[in-house]
């Protein structure tokens, strides 16, 4: 598999010195030899109601009353009310909010961001600008109007002042921040094994820039400082408050500088091991001050389909602690959906959505997974419930010259644009038909969950 690399010419494009060694961690070398590469998460607030049981017939009298008084004070609780939903102590404090009418919202959520240099080198070559929303002209109307619209930000977009960048150290332009807040995008995931490929300053600078330009945009897994790290990130969609969450499982080569542990949520420890108490930590955080959890990350084997045991284990203790949705990336392939029953509610979750943008050149990262979902919540009683769900495969177009990179959904993808596409040249099919064939032999037939066919 090969990561396509930009000419070594249009090097000066990028500010990239070009003696920079080809050597990736992830992907092979050009078989070619004609292009260079370039550098790159139940707190239980248990209500312990003591009973006082009390012999004569005044006072128990007295004790009612006093008892009374005390839930009138405190509010009542609601029936039915699990853990999960009793843990919210805002919720339940909040009599107003109980009496609101149920309420849903859409989400659309994509996999990788994975934006290797080809992708906005050649688009600038072609078209004298930075204006990127062409790449992602057939998926926008899911994007832009889903409720909540997540990515994955694989790369960092931390701007020219870094020196732009591809494999093996990551850096893209600014500019398509721009370009994915108009194509929708309102929640973008930081955290990854690629956050600090160049050290924390175009993590830094990419933060900076989308808190200030699109305050709107809910950015997660890395932040500007402790304080930061440690506020909850939760955006009121439709009235539903959704907390926003996210982890990586490693840091690649980048380190996290001196005292700045907080800048990139990474859930192993030192000595390999989940850090079940940081995931805590931040679920707890949000659902103080949320209705529902959302957490996204970035786990699992890179180029598997399969599950591993952690990301199980980790998913069930998530789950346990009474996170609603769980989404997956990473692999750089997708990999296969399903419900976790708790007790009498579920978690929903897909563990790899593959990539989404890239200038990976085999077939199966070609292949990504668009969540789709309506998610509904009962200000009453606290309850989530879904429908619509979907898995919906999306895969990314190059053309024959790399010029042209496009981002496309099943229903959208022709048999023309198959044959046309620049792995084509070397045999690999990734017709419709095959694509259909692929997806149905990683997902199956996952219970509640449809899988979009083209």
């Amino acid at each position: 598999m090969r990561n396509i690399p930009v000419n070594a010419r249009y090097g000066n494009l990028l500010g990239m010195n070009q003696n920079t060694p080809n050597n990736s961690r992830k992907h092979k070398k050009a078989a070619d030899g004609r292009h260079q590469r370039a550098r790159r998460a139940a707190r239980h607030s248990s209500k312990t109601r003591q009973k006082v049981v009390l012999t004569t017939v005044s006072i128990c009298a007295l004790a009612l009353c006093v008892m009374l008084a005390a839930v009138l004070s405190i509010g009542i609780r609601r029936p039915g009310s699990t853990t999960r939903q009793t843990a919210n102590a805002s919720s339940e404090l909040d009599s107003s909010r109980a009496s609101n009418p149920p309420a849903s919202f859409t989400f659309v959520g994509v996999g990788d961001n994975f934006l290797q240099d080809a992708i906005f080198v050649y688009h600038e070559m072609m078209t004298g600008n930075r204006d990127y929303l062409p790449i992602f002209e057939n998926t926008l109307p899911y994007t832009q109007n889903a409720d909540l619209s997540y990515i994955n930000m694989e790369t960092v977009c931390g701007g020219d002042d870094y020196g732009l960048s591809g494999d093996p150290a990551y850096n893209g332009p600014l500019e398509m921040i721009n370009t994915l807040q108009a194509a929708g995008f309102d929640w973008l995931s930081l955290a990854s094994d690629h956050s600090l490929d160049l050290g924390d300053d175009p993590l830094k600078n990419e933060i900076n820039y989308t808190n200030t330009t699109f305050p709107d945009i809910a950015t997660t897994g890395a932040f500007q400082s402790l304080a930061d790290a440690e506020k909850p990130v939760v955006r009121d969609v439709n009235g539903i408050r959704v907390g926003l969450i996210s982890f990586t499982s490693n840091l690649g080569t980048g380190i996290r500088p001196n005292g700045e542990d907080w800048l990139v949520d990474l859930y192993r420890n030192a000595d390999g091991s989940v850090n079940y108490d940081l995931m805590k930590k931040r679920i707890e955080a949000a659902k103080d001050e949320s209705d529902v959890q959302i957490v996204s990350l970035q786990w699992g084997d890179e180029f598997s389909t399969e599950v591993n045991q952690e990301q199980r284990t980790i998913a069930k203790f998530l789950s346990e602690q009474g996170v609603d949705v769980i989404i997956g990336t990473n692999p750089h392939v997708i990999q296969p959906v399903e419900f976790i029953h708790n007790g009498d509610r579920d978690t929903l979750v897909y563990y790899s959505l593959g990539t989404f943008l890239s200038a990976l050149d085999n077939q199966e990262s070609m292949v990504g997974g668009m969540a789709s979902f309506t998610l509904h919540y009962n200000f009453y009683n606290g309850k989530v419930s879904f429908d619509n769900v979907k898995f919906i495969p999306t895969i990314v177009y190059m053309s024959p010259d790399l010029m042209t990179f496009r981002t496309t959904t099943i229903s959208e993808y022709t048999d023309e644009m198959a044959a046309n596409q620049y792995i084509a040249q070397f045999g690999l099919d990734t017709s419709r038909g095959w694509v259909n064939e692929f997806v149905r032999s990683v997902l199956g037939s996952p219970k509640g969950v449809e899988v979009v066919t083209g």
